[in-house]
């Protein structure tokens, strides 16, 4: 089930509230703009996604500009609770806003109609987050409803439902809270009780009649406007608070990151800044899925990069690969960066993983890949160090810019086939396995290296394990959450279990899998089986520790957020994220190995093999 898709399309085409003002207004916000701002932000996430009441809109985008558009101006609390109950109670009737001083109560006679044994209940259920423009696995349905225009149909999705009767209560700024009912009554007429029309009317009007116009009176939806920022944090931040399954291994609070990201985004100037508020807001999350891109064509920090691949190595950061020949007689393989663009390489390197998310491994692998990227047509200073001296080189960025490269990528790679005698080597990020290598080469191998540094090339590389394993064996690794709750709260989870059965020819030889910080998702879901299942030796250093699939997030002004929207653990149960794969023998590439052309992951599993 989808919602609210008529905002935005991939042609970037939107449909949404008018706001006269494009410039900011406000250098910094006031503590009162912030307290504005975050109880509004609270109300929205808990009314959309958990009140099930008709009169909510199909554009929820709409809301968050146009209640932006208030906050900014409201002065004290009694205008700030007026202007929630003007914005909130057209669309979701039965939603309750005071003061703690004042405290309203839940009243379940004013949520129940004359004759409820002629009515049906009515509420959310998400199996996972069910968002616009993305077909996955996640959906969210209210239930009881199946063809009507102004509802998301959709049939249950799982037993477990709220009832008529429940409710959160809970304060959204301090002295201000919320009473918001999980179920109402149905039928198909609508939802009980009814909003007034006369105000929703109201309320649709003033939405409709702002819409952020540039100073010619254009509409323009864009990040340099102040209220979409603020929407776009709204919108992404409730998103990932109620659907996001790792809070528990985040850097920082939820609550904390929304106020730092409210803080950034009234600072922020360009479009290009306010995709790195979004790019800091989401780092704490600790999600190596985590991403946020602007599809406007504006960004040009990734377009282009300097020849060269960088790793790590005793602490120093060291050049692995030289891509173009003709740097080859200035820069060598494990020459060390000591600074680009008269910056520290660690503090560079530093600065580059700030913006990015998930484990330390993960974030030094993205970071290391992406960080001599910058715009086409530029060039970047590197000073290097070596046994011939120290040099200071201005490089054009050449080449492609990349965001993920193979861990085992080489200018000269080593085919697939026999590396020794007896002993078979395929890249199974590169290599498609055959029926007849299963058949001929790999049933005669003594001893077989599978090369798991990347992402598999394709589906087939999974075969390998049935091909290992003597008997059928059960993964129970991918886990789905039940959200009826808010901020992910009594949670429930939709097992994914999968049959692994064995198939022939039967793999006798030795057998070896090479990983690293690059082996991310797909290939964390092979490697667990081979480690939790016993099938080979591991060899090289941790993985990603990250896996599940991913969500997407659309907000106005063309900026993405994809995000992993289930739990993995270990089949055993064992924590999975962020830890990732342990090899069973942890190889760490040194300085003088890269400088010589060795492949020391690969070396040490030859070692084992003979």
């Amino acid at each position: 089930m989808k919602r609210n898709t008529s905002f935005f399309h991939q042609t970037g085409l939107l449909v949404l509230i008018s706001i006269t003002t494009t410039a900011n207004l406000f250098a910094r916000p006031t503590s009162r703009q912030v307290r504005n701002i975050e109880a509004f932000t609270r109300l929205y996430g808990y009314v959309q996604y958990f009140h099930p009441s008709d009169e909510a809109p199909q554009d929820w985008a709409l809301v968050a500009i146009y209640g932006h558009r208030k906050m900014l101006t409201i002065k004290d609390d009694d205008e700030l609770l007026s202007e929630l109950k003007n914005i909130f109670h057209p669309i979701a009737p039965a939603v309750k806003v005071f003061f703690n001083s004042e405290p309203e109560y839940f009243s379940l006679r004013e949520l129940t109609p004359g004759n409820p044994e002629y009515y049906q209940t009515i509420t959310w259920q998400h199996l996972g987050f069910g968002l616009p423009m993305y077909n996955n696995i996640y959906k969210s349905v209210r239930t009881n409803r199946s063809s009507e225009k102004k509802v998301h149909p959709g049939d249950d999705i799982f037993k477990k439902q709220a009832v008529v009767g429940e409710f959160l209560q809970k304060q959204i700024t301090s002295g201000i809270s919320c009473i918001v009912p999980y179920a109402l009554y149905t039928t198909r007429e609508g939802t009980y009780p009814k909003a007034d029309t006369v105000s929703t009317k109201r309320l649709t009007a003033a939405i409709n009649n702002g819409l952020p116009k540039d100073l010619s009176g254009n509409l323009k939806i864009s990040g340099d406007s102040l209220v979409v920022r603020l929407a776009d944090i709204t919108i992404a931040w409730n998103i990932l608070k109620h659907s996001f399954p790792y809070w528990e291994d985040a850097s920082k609070p939820a609550g904390d990151i929304l106020t730092d990201a409210i803080q950034r985004a009234f600072t922020d100037q360009t479009t290009g800044d306010f995709l790195n508020t979004l790019k800091l807001m989401c780092a704490p999350l600790n999600d190596g899925h985590l991403f946020i891109e602007l599809s406007d064509g504006s960004d040009h920090t990734n377009d282009a990069s300097a020849p060269l691949i960088l790793t790590k190595a005793e602490g120093k950061i060291v050049v692995k690969e030289v891509l173009d020949t003709n740097l080859v007689k200035e820069i060598s393989k494990g020459d060390i960066i000591d600074s680009i663009d008269y910056q520290s390489s660690h503090n560079a390197l530093l600065s580059r993983e700030g913006l990015l998310s998930g484990s330390a491994q993960w974030k030094e692998y993205k970071g290391l890949t992406t960080l001599l990227n910058g715009p086409g047509q530029t060039t970047i200073n590197l000073v290097l160090s070596s046994k011939r001296g120290r040099k200071s080189l201005n490089i054009s960025r050449s080449i492609k810019g990349t965001g993920y490269r193979n861990g085992s990528f080489k200018t000269k790679p080593v085919p697939a086939g026999w590396i020794e005698p007896h002993i078979y080597y395929i890249n199974l990020s590169e290599d498609s396995i055959s029926d007849i290598q299963y058949k001929v080469a790999l049933t005669s191998a003594r001893a077989i290296i599978f090369d798991l540094r990347g992402y598999p090339l394709n589906d087939n590389a999974f075969n390998v394990i049935s091909h290992l394993l003597k008997k059928s064996v059960k993964t129970n690794t991918f886990f789905t959450p039940e959200i009826i709750y808010p901020d992910f709260e009594k949670i429930t989870y939709q097992s994914n279990a999968e049959q692994i059965n064995p198939l022939l020819p039967h793999l006798n030889a030795k057998i070896y899998f090479l990983t690293d910080a690059s082996a991310q998702s797909a290939s964390e879901t092979l490697l667990s089986s081979i480690k939790d299942f016993k099938l080979a030796t591991i060899i090289g250093q941790p993985t990603s520790g990250t896996n599940g699939n991913i969500n997407m997030i659309y907000l106005p002004g063309r900026y993405q957020i994809g995000y992993t929207g289930l739990l993995t653990k270990n089949n055993d149960g064992s924590k999975h994220h962020l830890a990732g794969i342990i090899p069973d023998v942890i190889v760490n590439p040194t300085c003088n190995g890269i400088g010589m052309g060795k492949d020391e992951i690969l070396e040490q599993a030859l070692r084992m093999a003979r």
